[in-house]
């Protein structure tokens, strides 16, 4: 599934998102994204790790701070394990 959102705060978008993620969830599929979307919103980042994304891929001048802003959300989150690779 690919979603494109332009304003995040439309609970639809969120809706949408949460979605995915929660099928690929049943599913035991992966599901990641990718774009800048994440390192440039924070409630972006948070939302998507709540709810267990996988992977989440951005340039790698927005890495650093989105590593940690990852690391922050899944510290709050029971049997999440951050899992960093830069490729």
């Amino acid at each position: 599934m690919i979603v494109r959102c332009s304003n995040f705060k439309t609970n639809h978008h969120a809706s949408v998102i949460g979605d995915a993620i929660a099928g690929a969830k049943r599913s035991r599929r992966p599901i990641g994204i990718r774009g800048e979307a994440p390192a440039t919103y924070p409630e972006i980042a948070r939302f998507i790790t709540e709810r267990g994304i996988d992977s989440i891929s951005v340039n790698t001048s927005s890495a650093p701070a989105l590593i940690k802003l990852v690391a922050e959300c899944e510290a709050h989150r029971p049997g999440a394990a951050l899992q960093t690779k830069v490729a």
